[in-house]
């Protein structure tokens, strides 16, 4: 059960990016969004209807925090970021690759002193490797 999460996501992130690089460009990408988010919402209310707890909606809503509000802002800019970079030309394989690249060396200080994760010189290593494996693709 351990390694379902990272399948899970690693599927999803195979549709996604085959998904937003299907989008027609012809679209106004606040519109295609406003119809994404459309069919997550219903997903989602179904999802929360029919799951096995039964926690209260008011408990619910209890639980939401700042954190809930940023994660639906960053969500969009995401979407509109990786939209907006198949349409101006960066394949797939790149584009996802440097954004992942990036965002993994602006998370590794996060992660360190924010959340006091432990960063060890192999994690560094392999990092590095990543680094120059993105730079030989390019």
């Amino acid at each position: 059960m351990f390694y379902a999460p990272l399948l899970l996501t690693v599927i999803a992130n195979l549709l996604y990016h085959f998904a937003s690089k299907s989008v027609n460009e012809k679209s106004n990408l606040f519109f295609s969004l406003f119809v994404v988010y459309g069919i997550a919402w219903v997903i989602c209310l179904f999802s929360f209807l029919f799951r096995s707890d039964k926690t209260p909606l008011s408990q619910e809503v209890h639980y939401l925090n700042g954190g809930t509000v940023l994660l639906g802002i960053a969500i969009v800019f995401v979407e509109v970021g990786y939209l907006w970079l198949y349409r101006v030309g960066w394949p797939m394989s790149m584009a996802a690759i440097l954004v992942t690249s990036l965002l993994t060396l602006l998370l590794i200080p996060i992660g360190i002193f924010i959340f006091k994760e432990p960063f060890s010189l192999k994690e560094a290593a392999g990092v590095l490797f990543c680094l120059l494996g993105v730079y030989l693709l390019r």
